[in-house]
């Protein structure tokens, strides 16, 4: 079995609307090259991504990374050398403990992360080594994925650190859905809902819709909305696109 067999057969047993990710990932996998898996919040993009790192037993060769606010360069390489900074005046890091020292890693939100660190990343990821004056360290990784929920055209307007790096992700993939019909909510029970069921879940169709039309007054409750009206309090009416195991007897 390649590994596109592989991979398919493990997100289709829990996801929708696979395809294109697995094939993505399938590519990323084998040829080892980087991936973005662009998106709307809720589409299960991390999960996946974690999904096929423990399927194909990964787990241990694989570095997850947060970045955001508080996101520095000594974060990024493992943490400061305090020691050599006292004693030798010298600022080094502790690369051995980062994602340069692991096959995979998974960079999430890599583009919340401040400009300087986007640069350092991408003058390491084409050098392949992390070069810190004296300090050298060759970079292990094999695969970096990043599950984001910014845009291409948004990544694109953070400047040129950012754009010069998304040039070092040779695959990406907009994982938004064809359609937000009823029909393919519904695609994630695999027919095993009661006519009740389907009408809860074409309601949520209906919301989720006007949520990502942004049609004013229908998406109080929603998770993540874009614009300066956005909130997060109160529950997502839809929080993933997983796969559903509910049998005919109501059970999940």
């Amino acid at each position: 079995m390649n590994y596109y067999e592989k991979i398919s057969s493990i997100l289709s047993a829990n996801f929708v609307f696979t395809d294109e990710i697995a094939r993505v990932f399938s590519l990323a996998f084998a040829g080892r090259k980087n991936c973005i898996v662009f998106g709307p919040g809720g589409h299960a993009k991390s999960e996946m991504i974690m999904k096929v790192v423990q399927e194909l037993g990964l787990e241990d060769e694989t570095f997850i990374q947060s970045f955001g606010e508080g996101m520095d360069e000594s974060r990024l390489y493992g943490g400061l050398n305090f020691r050599k900074l006292e004693e030798e005046k010298v600022l080094e890091y502790y690369p051995e403990r980062s994602f340069l020292n692991y096959r995979i890693a998974v960079f999430e939100e890599l583009f919340d992360a401040p400009a300087s660190v986007l640069l350092a990343l991408k003058d390491t990821l084409t050098a392949g080594e992390l070069r810190n004056g004296a300090q050298r360290f060759k970079k292990r990784t094999e695969v970096i994925i990043v599950p984001t929920n910014k845009e291409p055209g948004e990544i694109s307007e953070l400047g040129a650190s950012a754009h010069a790096l998304i040039e070092r992700f040779p695959l990406q993939l907009n994982l938004r859905w064809k359609d937000y019909a009823a029909k393919s909510y519904l695609a994630m029970f695999g027919g095993n809902l009661s006519q009740g069921d389907k009408r809860r879940q074409l309601r949520v169709a209906a919301h989720r819709r006007a949520c990502l039309s942004g049609v004013p007054g229908k998406c109080q409750h929603a998770g993540r909305k874009r614009g300066p009206e956005a909130r997060s309090d109160g529950p997502p009416f839809f929080t993933g696109f997983r796969r559903s195991r509910r049998d005919h007897s109501g059970r999940t």
